[in-house]
């Protein structure tokens, strides 16, 4: 039993690091399970285990940490962030972003100047 709490441990560190390294990409739960031969709900098990919060998360959460340095760190406009950092509406990264930071991209940017 400890053998494989190690195991899936180790496959979910694994897991992690791939959503961090593909976060820009159109990843789903289930695209994410094919590339590991895992189940879909095994698979988010694992995570919410290993992380304290889920897939969906964990990938907003990411998506959101790099909006928020090219916020700081470019010129770009904010669909042309919420773009590049994996959000093909920008509907989505906009109600993301808000529910991370209690305000728009717009005034995120006016506070920081």
């Amino acid at each position: 039993m400890r053998e494989q709490q190690r195991q899936s441990q180790g496959i979910a560190q694994e897991i992690i690091d791939y959503v961090r390294e593909h976060y820009r990409e159109p990843l789903t739960i289930r695209k994410l399970a094919e590339v590991f031969y895992l189940h879909p709900v095994y698979l988010g098990q694992l995570l919410l285990k290993k992380n304290g919060i889920g897939f969906n998360e964990m990938l907003h959460n990411l998506r959101i940490e790099e909006a928020v340095r090219l916020l700081e760190n470019s010129s770009l406009k904010n669909s042309e962030i919420a773009e590049r950092v994996g959000y093909g509406h920008y509907g989505q990264f906009l109600k993301q972003f808000e529910a991370r930071h209690a305000v728009s991209p717009n005034e995120y940017k006016k506070r920081m100047f």
